[in-house]
């Protein structure tokens, strides 16, 4: 119904369920010590701590302060994004309603439509912060030949005999084992083949007699926000942890 007049815009003003920003980014600085902008922005300055260090071979034509840079907009986006997800959540979303004969309706309104795409948004821009990173990563220890640059390009260099082994395995471990599953599955669906908001309406239509398949599935929902915030917390640490590895590569050369 997006398309329909009046627009989705109109009808938050009319509805008075939009946000303010100051708000957004006060819940963004209350949801954890550890998620705050000031504590994330700090840990970038480890990072140009390398870089003073090690300024000739890593910052050719500006590169790594460009890095750096687009690494702190990703930080920020992310935060922004699940600061959102929480506000929408702490809104109320709408359950499952008993409809009669064992079946059960679902009648999303604006509100759940705009949590679950800050949802996706989220998972897009927590994906994009560890690319970022192994961008960074990258400028000093050079792709091989065709080698791609993503977030898994942070794995395999644990396999490099040049790359501090405690280091790096302190950052896989902040990346998790479960990477691909938990952050970049819900983001290649988001964006290749159906949203999240779409994903739980189709398990919506094939349980509507199984209520306690309906259950499980909004406690999956309902697990979001704390989800994607220690997914965010896992980034910030992983942020320390990549400042470590490259101070510990110039102090060990």
């Amino acid at each position: 119904d997006f398309g329909i007049v009046p627009p989705i815009s109109e009808r938050i003003m009319k509805n008075n369920i939009g946000f303010d920003l100051d708000k957004i980014f006060q819940l963004h600085e209350s949801l954890s010590p550890k998620i705050g902008f000031k504590k994330s922005m700090g840990m970038l300055t480890r990072l140009a701590e390398y870089r003073m260090k090690n300024l000739k071979s890593i910052n050719q034509n500006g590169a790594f302060d460009f890095g750096i840079e687009d690494l702190g907009y990703q930080i920020q986006r992310c935060g922004y994004s699940i600061a959102v997800v929480h506000h929408y959540f702490s809104q109320g979303l709408t359950d499952f309603k008993d409809c009669g004969d064992g079946v059960s309706g679902y009648f999303p309104g604006t509100i759940d439509r705009l949590f679950f795409y800050y949802v996706d948004d989220s998972y897009s821009n927590l994906y994009s912060a560890w690319n970022r990173l192994a961008n960074i990563l990258a400028l000093h220890w050079k792709p091989k030949g065709k080698e791609k640059i993503y977030p898994e390009y942070i794995s395999r260099l644990g396999k490099r005999a040049d790359v501090p082994k405690a280091e790096i395995q302190k950052l896989i471990s902040c990346m998790g084992n479960q990477f691909n599953l938990e952050i970049n599955k819900p983001r290649n669906s988001a964006i290749h083949t159906e949203s999240t908001r779409m994903r739980y309406s189709i398990k919506h239509l094939q349980n509507h007699s199984n209520r306690e398949n309906l259950d499980r599935e909004k406690e999956s929902r309902d697990n979001q926000p704390t989800q994607l915030l220690g997914f965010y917390e896992d980034l910030l640490s992983g942020i320390n942890s990549t400042s470590n590895l490259l101070l510990a590569t110039i102090e060990s050369s």
